[in-house]
């Protein structure tokens, strides 16, 4: 049984977050070494997400997300660079709605049906979608194609 497209950025998003939340936890311990190879994990799984974009059919989408993983992957510096585990939060704080709506796309995916509207938890106050995720849940057929 092989993952949709939708399914396997869910997967990456998941793994970006574990790396992360094992950098915290060696930040906690001291652990340098460890924090290190889990930091480099989640931006080796960041840049992998961001190389993968297509601009060309994901038009404003493609770019926003370019965007956001420019940024996650600065913020992530901090990690190392201060052994700041905040650094890490803030990108997992990132990283999470847009995994939520990936994971939206992917149970229709995996279903066969249309994906879910989005629920009251990815949205925002007053019924708007919360910032970044207004942008970040693209159908793969716009052109935010990940290969594997």
């Amino acid at each position: 049984m092989t993952a949709s497209p939708a399914r396997l950025v869910v997967m990456l998003y998941d793994r970006a977050i574990q790396s992360l939340n094992e950098a915290i936890k060696a930040i906690e311990t001291g652990d340098i070494e460890r924090r290190w190879k889990a930091n480099k994990n989640a931006s080796e799984i960041i840049t992998h997400l961001a190389m993968t974009l297509n601009f060309e059919e994901g038009g404003q989408i493609a770019l926003n997300l370019n965007d956001l993983y420019r940024f996650m992957l600065t913020t992530l510096v901090n990690v190392d660079v201060r052994n700041d585990p905040q650094a890490a939060r803030d990108v997992i704080k990132l990283i999470e709605p847009l995994r939520a709506s990936w994971d939206q796309l992917a149970k229709g995916a995996d279903t066969g049906q249309p994906a879910a509207k989005p629920t009251a938890k990815s949205m925002g106050q007053a019924g708007k979608p919360a910032e970044p995720a207004d942008n970040a849940a693209p159908p793969p057929r716009t052109g935010v194609a990940i290969s594997a």
